[in-house]
């Protein structure tokens, strides 16, 4: 494996446990944070994914964008887009006052984080 698809590896994972962490906090959960780290968890498999088959990764949050760059050498991915939507909508407008994330739509981008992340692991023989 490449040196950078590494890095980019690890810094998912970082996103990752980041999430899982604050999701299991039961006091004044941060559920944008939850989500925002998932969010940045799938975009950095992604961008791993990319990194390793010599497509430079693009500077974007969006997850579809990201994933229709990989299609062509992975086109069983295509189950990966509802997950790539849902959590593109993390990346920037939850960060910012006026907008709630609730406890639910935080387990769920963990849990479509949790998606990309094992399709790329597997990809990775991580």
């Amino acid at each position: 494996m490449k040196p950078l698809t590494l890095e980019w590896i690890n810094l998912a994972e970082g996103d990752w446990g980041t999430a899982n962490r604050e999701l299991a906090v039961r006091v004044d959960t941060n559920f944008k944070a939850v989500s925002f780290h998932a969010q940045q968890c799938g975009e950095k498999y992604l961008k791993a994914y990319l990194q390793e088959i010599n497509h430079e990764p693009e500077r974007t949050h969006d997850l579809n964008f990201l994933l229709d760059k990989i299609l062509p050498h992975m086109p069983t991915w295509e189950n990966l887009r509802d997950s790539c939507h849902i959590l593109t909508d993390f990346a920037v407008d939850h960060r910012y006052p006026g907008t709630t994330t609730s406890h639910a739509e935080a387990i769920s981008a963990v849990q479509h984080a949790g998606l990309v992340r094992r399709a790329v692991r597997a990809a990775l023989s991580q």
